[in-house]
């Protein structure tokens, strides 16, 4: 009994007036552990920090709203000039097409690479669209899509460790039914 209150009191010393991290998160443990506890928590804090940066360099940065207003402004002057029921291909060569007009970088049918373990095990899988280096796009024209298509579009991200990517259904009424966004979380 007397040790549950001697602890007791300890705990609400530690929240109450500690400025710890320990304390200020609200970490109960000993006190020879708050030490432990706080070097925990700042080499966490810290690796987060670094892996932030990291990101940023692998191309993690933030796209604008700006940017994707642009970006998807182009897909939606595609779809109302053709409209539903054409190819794929038809609709990447006219996305292709009005992004590249309107300033960005495009690239087609781009090879992922899959590698396992360091080796090189396919190269048969190609993004539709690939802009700035930044963005994927992946192009269907189907009446539903299906979780595999957000699937293939996610895994592509992985693969080119990248954050943001679109999957575009040019096979419907209203386009804005059709565009979906997908983020790699890594």
């Amino acid at each position: 009994m007397c040790n549950k209150a001697h602890t007791e009191s300890r705990r609400t010393r530690r929240r109450g007036n500690d400025f710890s991290i320990a304390g200020r998160w609200g970490i109960d443990g000993e006190d020879k552990d708050a030490e432990t506890t706080n070097s925990i928590i700042l080499s966490n804090v810290n690796l987060f920090i670094n892996n932030l940066d990291y990101d940023i360099k692998r191309g993690m940065e933030e796209i604008s709203d700006d940017y994707t207003y642009r970006l998807l402004a182009c897909a939606y002057t595609v779809h109302s000039l053709l409209g539903p029921g054409l190819l794929e291909s038809v609709y990447e060569k006219a996305l292709t097409y009005e992004l590249t007009q309107n300033g960005f970088k495009v690239e087609r049918q781009v090879p992922v690479a899959v590698l396992y373990k360091g080796i090189e095990v396919g190269e048969s899988y190609r993004l539709d669209l690939l802009i700035d280096e930044k963005v994927i796009i992946e192009i269907k024209s189907v009446v539903e899509l299906l979780p595999v298509h957000f699937k293939q579009l996610l895994t592509y991200l992985k693969l080119r460790e990248l954050r943001y990517g679109y999957l575009i259904n040019f096979d419907v009424n209203m386009l804005k039914d059709g565009i979906h966004r997908v983020l790699n979380g890594f």
